[in-house]
């Protein structure tokens, strides 16, 4: 990075820092059934709008965790787990990053903020259900706007993205009285410590940025990611054939009843909500039998087991994220604000639908500091499924090419996101040593 540039850069964390209110803390429970030992909870309270001296605050919640007695690695900085979704919860899916982080969860202590907007800090949610069994949409756009009425009154729609989770992350690293922080950021929360490292590059040790969401303007619902990974997962099969059958269900949806939590449901399959399945089973290769076998039942106009069971999964998948903290991010960081127009295929209905989506709602001004490259200097590694179809590793290899220094790890069978075995002896001998040095390009 040439020297002007990095000026401007730490300028930018100088001031962001002046104009940040000291943070609060204050201890509360642990959620149940949790470490007693090991786990410490507690609020951190910032201002909804740090624009607005003295306007409405809301609460972080914050989990620590502390290794074993006599586990600590002597000198070892915190990690901080960066959840994706957007809007999933860090505290909730604390088990996952202990998986994924193999050895270090028990050598590092671990820090869980929930975002802004996500698990239990001021979360923004809603539920689309009621909507979804007459309409063949996963956004309602009915629903769409009274999620966004109701939580507009009680929060600021355009205070919610990535720039306000930046700056609530420096908020808990001082709070907690950190000098210095390894990030693991997955998918979208790798977007997050992004933009942490170009703000505070001092107080990053490494950073981890697994399956990352990057600075783009582009849909994250289509693309030639998602094209490669459909025609690889159909085996040779002619991928119009998902066309076809959602050209089918255009003309006649299927109302298809399914598990949802402890009761019986249903929900419209048309070609919008056909289209949503199918993608969610594309992220991971170990799903692509019943990404066929849901294809069949689709092209078959059947309404089986296989269809009531991808249901099933989207709801369980969608109760651990705040829709509105979803919607918000990917249509201000997302979505162009005038559309590209793109040829008619499946990834076109899922892009259109949130283009549709993304005229009602607030949203946020990026800021000044958006698609800026971290210093060269932050020890950075990279970890993508080559079959990735939203976050492509040649994305992540490009971008990693950009810092200087940082390395790109491709999991040669992987999709997006994974506690693949080989990448965490990668992570684990990374943030021991904070050097990319020696780490492999490759690993099954």
């Amino acid at each position: 990075m040439p020297a002007d540039a990095k000026d401007v850069t730490q300028l930018l964390g100088l001031l962001a820092q002046l104009v940040s209110t000291d943070p609060s803390l204050v201890k509360t429970a642990c959620p149940a059934g949790q470490d007693a030992v090991r786990l410490q909870c507690r609020w951190v309270e910032v201002a909804e709008d740090r624009s607005r001296p003295g306007g409405r605050t809301i609460r972080l919640f914050v989990m620590r965790k502390e290794p074993p007695s006599g586990e600590r690695r002597p000198g070892s900085a915190p990690i901080a787990f960066l959840n994706g979704g957007p809007g999933r919860s860090a505290t909730a899916d604390a088990w996952w990053a202990e998986l994924a982080l193999g050895s270090l969860a028990i050598t590092h202590s671990l820090v869980f903020a929930d975002q802004r907007g996500t698990g239990s800090s001021a979360p923004l949610d809603c539920d689309f259900w009621p909507e979804r069994k007459t309409s063949d949409r996963r956004f309602p756009l009915a629903a769409v706007r009274r999620c966004r009425d109701a939580l507009a009154s009680t929060a600021a729609l355009d205070r919610y993205g990535t720039a306000d989770a930046v700056m609530d992350l420096e908020a808990v690293r001082r709070a907690l009285g950190i000098e210095q922080l390894n990030l693991y950021g997955i998918s979208y929360g790798a977007r997050v410590a992004l933009g942490y490292a170009v703000l505070f590059p001092g107080r990053v040790r490494s950073m981890v940025l697994h399956s990352p969401a990057l600075f783009t303007k582009t849909s994250e619902v289509g693309g030639d990611a998602s094209r490669r990974a459909l025609a690889r997962a159909l085996e040779g099969q002619d991928p119009r054939e998902l066309d076809a059958a959602l050209g089918e269900l255009a003309a006649a949806p299927l109302d298809v009843p399914f598990q949802r939590w402890s009761r019986i449901d249903t929900a419209r399959v048309g070609p919008k909500v056909g289209a949503w399945l199918l993608r969610d089973l594309l992220y991971d290769p170990d799903s692509w039998d019943d990404l066929r076998a849901s294809l069949r039942s689709l092209r078959d106009r059947r309404a089986g087991p296989v269809l009531a069971a991808a249901l099933g999964d989207f709801a369980r998948a969608e109760s651990g994220r705040s829709v509105g903290a979803f919607i918000g991010v990917t249509c201000t960081e997302d979505i162009p604000a005038i559309p590209t127009p793109i040829a008619v295929s499946w990834t076109s209905v899922l892009q259109e639908e949130f283009a549709e989506v993304c005229r009602e709602w607030p949203r946020a001004l990026l800021p000044t500091w958006w698609g800026r490259t971290p210093p060269s200097d932050v020890p950075t590694l990279f970890i993508s499924g080559r079959w990735d179809p939203v976050t492509p590793a040649d994305s992540a290899a490009s971008f990693a090419r950009r810092m200087g220094s940082a390395q790109a790890l491709v999991i040669e069978r992987g999709g997006h996101g994974g506690t693949w075995e080989c990448a965490i002896r990668v992570v684990e001998r990374f943030v021991e040593t904070g050097s990319s040095v020696g780490l492999p390009a490759t690993c099954d």
